[in-house]
């Protein structure tokens, strides 16, 4: 058994000696084989034996951000549409973010799962009239559209490169001024399952924890509607004439742009 290994250790070194540098190469057949070697294959030194710094000797420089000063970012247009522009020319990409006032807080008794409907037709149908479909026009930009939705606020942002900040701009202002509420769409919407938990014998089929099990706490309507819960086409419009109005929306640009090429548009 021994005379084996020691003929395969053999073959196995030469094949090294032909395939690696010298120097571990030489390492694999000096220590690598019998097993009473300090070196690992592949290594020319001893495994525990090292140079590398240890990371609080590293002189890493420092990491710093300067918040911009809001009062000199902020400008506001004529429509009264607000707009945070924050140039950085050193940004590969342009980041463009509408805030709304649009979420389960602003929801009245009959707009019961409106706020988060509205949002996906923001998200997914685009202006109404345009030509493209939304889909086709973020491709042709190279982007996406994401969402953050919360109790009080949603945001839309794309991203993008400077070259093409403008249509980016353009298309998020579209699908504020003038969304495509389908009415077809519309009625086919069914909320989804919100909070609701399967657990066989509390509450019948489902459950829905004890802070949610009221739909409005002290006048808000803090939990998601029921599952299945429909929409109707006057809830969408009316959120949307309130949530969507350019005195209520907030945008904010920054990135590799221009502050007066921004305001100028």
């Amino acid at each position: 058994m021994r005379a084996g290994m020691d003929r395969l250790c053999g073959f196995l070194a030469v094949r090294r000696l032909w395939a690696l540098p010298g120097v571990i190469a030489s390492a694999l057949i000096a220590g690598g084989c019998d097993g009473t070697g300090d070196f690992l294959p592949g290594h020319s030194r001893p495994v525990f034996e090292h140079d590398w710094p240890d990371p609080k000797e590293l002189a890493l420089g420092m990491n710093e951000f300067t918040p911009p000063d809001p009062g000199e970012a902020i400008f506001e247009a004529s429509s009264g549409v607000r707009a945070y522009i924050v140039p950085e020319s050193s940004d590969p990409l342009v980041r463009i973010t509408a805030a709304l006032p649009l979420g389960r807080l602003y929801e009245a008794e009959e707009e019961v799962g409106a706020a988060t409907l509205l949002t996906r037709l923001l998200t997914t149908r685009g202006a109404a009239g345009a030509g493209p479909p939304l889909s086709l026009r973020l491709a042709e930009l190279g982007t996406t559209l994401s969402t953050v939705e919360s109790l009080d606020a949603t945001q839309i942002s794309l991203d993008v490169i400077p070259e093409d900040w403008r249509k980016g701009l353009e298309l998020l202002v579209e699908l504020l001024r003038d969304p495509d509420l389908d009415a077809s769409a519309i009625r086919q919407y069914r909320s989804g399952t919100g909070y609701d938990m399967p657990m066989a014998g509390i509450g019948g089929e489902g459950f829905r924890p004890k802070v949610e099990l009221e739909r409005r706490v002290s006048g808000y309507p803090l939990a998601p509607p029921d599952s299945g819960t429909a929409v109707s086409l006057a809830a969408i419009r009316g959120l949307a004439s309130r949530s969507l109005r350019p005195d209520r929306v907030v945008l904010g640009i920054g990135g590799a742009v221009s502050r007066d090429a921004v305001e100028e548009l």
